[in-house]
């Protein structure tokens, strides 16, 4: 994996704040994708991609699906055909939440594009969350 030191601390930073805003500061349910992870650590395939970070409804009970995209990432069109197939899985199950990291100053064009893809996917009742390097999260809903 040739992640680059953005997209890893991206990663990391959703695993901490999965970990302390939905999990109860528990992160040992959470499946990430990063150097060095044993296979079983892993997220699985999720519509064909694999996320980032992944928390099983079978261990949390709700799904949990993290992405972190750089500004290089964001527009390309295998970003907007992972996050549609993401949120399409999120659509299957009630309590899920779908979460993308982002570069701070990528926080309104994620906004935008995540709103889009939920129309796509029919997700629009699925909690979408823009997390920015600020540490903040903020749901697609807060206007």
């Amino acid at each position: 994996m040739s992640e680059s030191h953005s997209h890893l601390r991206l990663v990391k930073e959703l695993i901490e704040w999965i970990s302390t805003s939905l999990l109860g500061d528990d992160s040992g349910h959470i499946f990430a994708d990063l150097p060095g992870a044993i296979a079983g650590n892993r997220p699985p395939s999720v519509n064909g991609f694999i996320p980032d970070v992944y928390v099983s409804p079978a261990t949390s009970q709700r799904l949990v699906i993290g992405e972190a995209k750089t500004a290089r990432d964001l527009e390309r069109l295998h970003t907007r055909r992972q996050l549609r197939a993401f949120l399409s899985k999120c659509a299957e199950s009630e309590y899920s939440v779908f979460i993308l990291g982002v570069p701070w100053d990528l926080a309104p064009s994620a906004k935008s594009l995540l709103h889009e893809l939920q129309v796509e996917a029919g997700a629009e009742r699925v909690r979408v969350i823009v997390l920015d390097q600020l540490g903040i999260g903020r749901s697609t809903r807060d206007k």
